[in-house]
Formats: structure tokens, C-alpha cells, sequence
């Protein structure tokens, strides 16, 4: 009896031990494998600049989809995709720096400076017919090689550096000769600064003021009178009371040549300063006086005493080129600055060594040709003529020349430009000298 009753409680263990593995299956085919969570990744839509964050499903982050579909935008890609690992710069969008407003006031303010005008083109053939604008110097640009020549016949040559200094000789159509010390030579314009001396432009070209209102017109004013000073003095040499030894004739000379264009005077104040050529005027400083006639003031040659016994004053010669009005061919070669011992210009005298033009038999003969220098006639061959004539209503003109009769040829022209102020107190001199020779 008990034997059957465990037979029949195994019968019940049965379906239970069958469908146990049978649940165990469903329950793991209903629960899926085990899936890694994702990485959530941005959508763009292309709609809009926004991103829309789409999770894996099973990542533990619910997905919505949008209850419609978007649209499909058309996407131009030109070029190449970038490669992996370097962000899309087409998705960030960056701000547009502003851009700078030029202003208007403050470019009005600061106007850009005009500009200089254009270096006017020169006419050297224009130029070489007019020596009155050859300045006396110029500069070299580059290396200049100066020819040595003896008996005619060419032994070397002497080379100068650029920015040396030389004396203009000649100015020609297709270049200019120049000489250092006793050599000379033709160069080319650009070889020297003669194109920056006489090429500037002109006053007329710059730029004129602005106006505002009509400007009036002046009157005309009568020309100025000679600046006063306020108690300038002629400083002459220390001896200049002293006996003239030898020099008897000499002073006689001179005191015919200013006999009738001058009184004597003792006084040596200045109280005007008249112009004597070309804006040097009496009592000017030597260094202005150079400025004034184009010298350079490198080249300063040392003082010299004048030997003449009745010009008890100093010079200064200097190398030149320059052609008085009315004798273009009469190249003056040597400018002789007189001044006093304080170095103030008193008279200016030109000297021609080699004229073209045949000055007239002279009247009445000197034997001074050169008072400056005292330079004389040495044959009787020779004459010496002088004339003084007023180049202005203070300043004389002392004109004296040597003449060759034999070859009816001129030999040397002096001009020596002279102050009335001067000639009076040189007149006082040579009276004093006659009067201590006697």
C-alpha cells in the first residue's frame, strides 16, 4: 500500500522536471543576449543649426522619434572629406570680426603730404650759352681719372675720389669739364652734382597757400634803403700809419685812380652796407659772402695780406668761373674777397686771364695792372690801361687791363668792385703815406 502511494507522487515530479529546462530556455530567449551601451552621437538637422542627441536603444537612454518626417536637404560637399580625428570646421560658425570704419574727420585732419614736384628736365645747351649760371664748384659722384700730360704727350693719371671737390671750367652740350689742381678733364652730367646745383625747380612751382579770403593787393613800395648798423669799424692792418718804404709810386697810382670818385676819410665805423655784387654787400661775413655767390665752404683758402702799400686790408683768392654781363667769352677764372681782419667782406675783385675780347689802346699808361696783387708791366712792350666808372651810387668799378701791342691782343681784364665807403677811407691812407714820405 505504501509502495503505490510513492509510485503516485513521483508521477507529479515528472512534468515538473520536464518543464523546468523548458522555462529556463524561454525566459533567456525572451531576455536576448547582453548588449553594450552606446555612445550617444549628434544628428544635425538639416532644417535648423541645432543638434539632436540620438542614444542607442538598451543604453538606458530613451530614443523619441519625431512624430513626422523631415525634409531632405540637398547637402553641396566640394573637396574632400576631412579625416578622422580632425573636428568638421564647417560646423562651428564663428563670429565675424567688425570691420574698422574709416573716419572722415580724422582723415581730414592728417591730409597725406602732397607731393614734390618733378626736377624740371635741364637744357644744357641752354645752359652752356649762359655761364653766368655755371656755379664755380661742383662735386664728383664717382671716381674721376685726371690725365698727366708732359710736353704734349700723356705720362699717367691722377685719380680723384667721389665727393671731391673740383672747379667747373667749362659747361659744353654734351658734358662738363672740371679741373683739379693743374690737371683737367671731361666728364659726363651724372658724374657730378651739376644737375642738383643748377636743376632745381623753381619757386613758382610750389604749392601756393591756401586763401580764405581775397587777398588785397599791396602798394608798391619804393625799394629799400641800405640796412644801418649800430657801430660796425673797419679793423685794417696794424701798420697801416706806417712809412711806405719803396712804394712811393705805387700810392701815386692809386691816388690817380681815386682822385675824382673819392674825399679822405679817417673814420673807420660803417654805419651802411650797400650791396656790392650779386647780394654781398660791405661788412658781410666771409662765410655768408661764399654762400651768396655759390663757393663751397670747404675749400677756404688762407688769408693773405694785400701788398699794395695803400690798401692796408686781407684777401682771399678763391678758383671761379664766371662770365660778366656783356662779354659772355671773358671767362673770369680767380675771385679775390677782400675783407678786414675781422673777416667781413670789403670788395670783391674778378680777374680774367685769358680774354677773348680786345679791349681799346689805353689812353693813359699805369704801370699797375693789378692793384690788388701789384702786379706790373714788364716791357715796354705792354700796356696798362685803368678806367673806374660808378656801378652803383656807392660801390665803383675799377677796370684795368694788360695790353700787347705787338699781337694786338689783351692779356689779363681785373674788375675790382669797390664801396665808396672804402675808397673814401683807402684815400685818407695814401694821403697819410705821401705825406711820411716826403
Amino acid at each position: 500500500m505504501r509502495r503505490k502511494q510513492s509510485l503516485g507522487t513521483g508521477w507529479l515530479l515528472i512534468p515538473l522536471v520536464l518543464g523546468l529546462p523548458i522555462a529556463v530556455f524561454l525566459a533567456w530567449k525572451d531576455q536576448g543576449p547582453p548588449v553594450p551601451p552606446g555612445m550617444p552621437r549628434e544628428v544635425r538637422s538639416g532644417g535648423s543649426g541645432a543638434a539632436v542627441a540620438d542614444a542607442v536603444p538598451g543604453a538606458g537612454v530613451r530614443a523619441e522619434a519625431p512624430s513626422e518626417p523631415l525634409p531632405a536637404v540637398e547637402v553641396d560637399v566640394r573637396g574632400t572629406l576631412p579625416p578622422k580625428g580632425i573636428p568638421d570646421v564647417a560646423a562651428v560658425v564663428l563670429p565675424e570680426a567688425p570691420k574698422p570704419e574709416t573716419s572722415t574727420a580724422s582723415a581730414n585732419e592728417n591730409p597725406p603730404p602732397p607731393a614734390s614736384p618733378p626736377v624740371q628736365d635741364i637744357d644744357w645747351a641752354e645752359i652752356a650759352t649762359r655761364p653766368a649760371r655755371w656755379p664755380a664748384q661742383t662735386r664728383t659722384k664717382a671716381p674721376v681719372d685726371f690725365p698727366i700730360t708732359v710736353e704734349g704727350r700723356r705720362s699717367g693719371s691722377t685719380r680723384v675720389p667721389a665727393g671731391a671737390s673740383v672747379k667747373v671750367v667749362k659747361i659744353l652740350e654734351d658734358g662738363v669739364e672740371i679741373a683739379f689742381a693743374e690737371y683737367s678733364s671731361k666728364v659726363a652730367f651724372d658724374q657730378t652734382t651739376l644737375g642738383e646745383q643748377v636743376g632745381s625747380p623753381p619757386q613758382d612751382n610750389r604749392t601756393a597757400p591756401r586763401v580764405t579770403e581775397p587777398a588785397t593787393p599791396a602798394p608798391k613800395a619804393e625799394p629799400p634803403a641800405p640796412p644801418k648798423s649800430d657801430g660796425a669799424f673797419l679793423a685794417p692792418q696794424k701798420k697801416w700809419k706806417s712809412p711806405p718804404g719803396d712804394g712811393r709810386s705805387s700810392l701815386i697810382e692809386l691816388f690817380k685812380v681815386l682822385d675824382h670818385d673819392s674825399r679822405p676819410d679817417d673814420s673807420l665805423e660803417v654805419t651802411e652796407h650797400p650791396e656790392i655784387y650779386r647780394g654781398v654787400t660791405l661788412m658781410m661775413p666771409l662765410r655768408d659772402a661764399l654762400v651768396r655767390l655759390g663757393l663751397s665752404l670747404d675749400l677756404i683758402p688762407s688769408r693773405r695780406a694785400v701788398s699794395h702799400p695803400g690798401i692796408p686790408l686781407y684777401f682771399r683768392a678763391f678758383p671761379f668761373k664766371y662770365s660778366l654781363v656783356g662779354e659772355p667769352d671773358d671767362h673770369f677764372n680767380v675771385l679775390n674777397i677782400v675783407t678786414d681782419a675781422g673777416d667781413r667782406v670789403v670788395a670783391l675783385q674778378f680777374v680774367c686771364e685769358d680774354p677773348h675780347s680786345k679791349m681799346y689802346y689805353p689812353k693813359e699808361e699805369f704801370q699797375t695792372y693789378d692793384f690788388l696783387l701789384e702786379r706790373r708791366k714788364s716791357s715796354t712792350a705792354l700796356k696798362a690801361g685803368c678806367e673806374v666808372a660808378p656801378s652803383s651810387n656807392e660801390v665803383l668799378l675799377i677796370e684795368s687791363w694788360l695790353f700787347d701791342a705787338r699781337r694786338d691782343k689783351c692779356l689779363e681784364i681785373v674788375r675790382l668792385y669797390m664801396p665808396k665807403r672804402v675808397a673814401n677811407f683807402l684815400r685818407h691812407v695814401i694821403e697819410t703815406r705821401l705825406a711820411l714820405a716826403e
